[in-house]
Formats: C-alpha cells, structure tokens, sequence
C-alpha cells in the first residue's frame, strides 16, 4: 500500500507524495477538499474507478497539473471542481462512465452531451466549438478560460451561471435558441457589447457586468431589464439598445443604472436585424 495516501474507510483526504503522475487507489471512493493541496509536482491525476465523489477545491494549488482523468464510476462532481486549476488542458473520461463523457478536446460533457459541464481553462485551443448537442451550457463551464472564440450551437437554451465569467473570450455570438441567461453568465469578460436573440425569456441578475453596450433583437418579456441588473455596482453603467418603438423602453425606471435608446428607427425592422447580426 502506498503510505504517501491517507485513506478511512474509503475517503482519501490528503497526499503527501511528490509524484508528476497520481493514481487513486483502488479502496478509494470518496476524494476530500484540499487533499492534493499545494502539489506542485503534480501533471497527471488517475481517478481509479472506484471513486464516486470528488469534493471542490480537491487539487487546489496545483499549478502545473495538466491532465485529469475519470473513472467509470464519478457521478458526483461540479464544474467548481475544476475550475482553479490554471494550467487544466485536458479531462479524460472512462467510456463505460454512465454519467460523463469527453470530447477529443478535453472538454466535459454530460453523458449524452446535452450539458456541457467544463472546458479546461488552458484547453489547447484559441477556439472551441460546443457539441452540436448541447443545450445547456452549465454554470462556471468557460469560466477563467484562456480561449479567444467560443462558437455556440443553435440548440443551446440554457446559458449557466458563471459561464463565461472573467474568461479571455474576445466576441460570441448567442443562438437564435437561447432562453434563459443565469446570473453573472458573463460578467468580468472584456467585450464592448452583446446582442441577445428575441426568444430570451430570462437574464439573471448582473449576468453582463463590465459589458456596456447590450442589443436586443426585439421586444422583451416584462421586467427583463430590472430583474437582469439588480443590485449591479455603481460603476458600471450600461445601456441596453432596441429597434425603435420597442416596448422595452417603456421598462425603464428612474434611479436604474440602465438606460433604453432606440436605433435606427428610419428603417424597416428586418434590416435592423441584419444590422446587428
């Protein structure tokens, strides 16, 4: 047995090797909080396919590990287990694992490729394309990530929370699809403006902090604006932008830090569109 593991009744709680290349021990099932802290040794981590659990934070000053690699029995992670590792380029999956899968990228999808869970944040690439299945983005899954370009499929409806928080992305391009943007969805990315489809139904709240300028196709559900920005920090104004006579600009209230301005209102709707597309 190798002693640099401490492990009680299956829960592996701290390593205290200095290996490039870790596998989990068979009697392993649960892996703890911090317990490859500050393993500055680390490159590559083989989640044994016992382990079912693995707990946030689990690699947590691990700045040179490169690669993770699941067994076939995970079911129990979130993309915030992933989501401090800076040099992370690639997730590997087992392929009998009945609840996740990876692309040939090292992207981490659900099994059915329907949510995407996690793109490493140092993923060799400058662009990624998402799974022509998906349609859940899922919270944090771009978040910190070095990528320039993020090509979102038609299909998508779900953007999550965090999803492309204070990542590199340097434009995107949201589907026709889209309905729901959760909180903080974008917030902390340095792009000048975002053009949000007509079929979105729900922003969540400071989902584009740090973006200025954001374009609506068309007329929105009530309460969009308000619900989108609630408590948003005084310094950072915005405005949302509209074809006119959208009902939109009648949303605005007084005392937001939101304001509605109309463009081109001397052309037929549809060139508008092309417009902003």
């Amino acid at each position: 047995m190798d002693t640099n593991f401490k492990i009680n009744n299956g829960y592996l709680s701290s390593y205290e090797g200095n290996d490039q290349i870790v596998t989990i021990p068979e009697d392993v099932t649960f892996i703890k909080y911090h317990t490859f802290e500050y393993c500055t040794s680390l490159k590559k981590i083989i989640i044994s396919n016992n382990v079912k659990t693995i707990e946030i934070c689990f690699t947590s000053g691990c700045v040179n590990l490169e690669e993770i690699h699941l067994g076939r029995s995970v079911a129990d992670l979130k993309s915030s287990v992933f989501n401090n590792i800076k040099n992370l380029a690639k997730i590997t999956c087992d392929k009998d694992n009945p609840n996740f899968a990876s692309d040939e990228y090292g992207a981490l999808y659900s099994k059915d490729f329907k949510t995407l869970i996690f793109v490493p944040i140092n993923i060799k690439l400058k662009s990624y394309r998402v799974s022509p299945k998906t349609q859940i983005i899922g919270p944090g899954a771009f978040a910190n990530n070095n990528l320039e370009e993020v090509i979102l499929n038609e299909g998508i409806i779900e953007i999550g929370k965090e999803a492309f928080a204070h990542s590199h992305i340097k434009d995107i391009k949201l589907p026709k699809s889209l309905k729901r943007i959760k909180a903080e969805a974008f917030s902390g990315i340095n792009i000048p403006s975002i053009y949000l489809p007509d079929g979105v139904e729900e922003v969540g709240a400071q989902a584009f902090i740090g973006i200025k300028d954001i374009y609506l196709e068309g007329t929105i559900k009530s309460g969009f604006i308000k619900d989108s920005y609630r408590e948003v920090e005084n310094d950072h104004p915005f405005s949302y932008y509209g074809y006119g006579g959208s009902s939109t600009s009648t949303e605005h209230t007084p005392g937001w830090l939101a304001t509605f301005q109309t463009v081109h209102e001397n052309i037929p709707y549809e060139e508008y569109l092309k417009l902003r597309r």
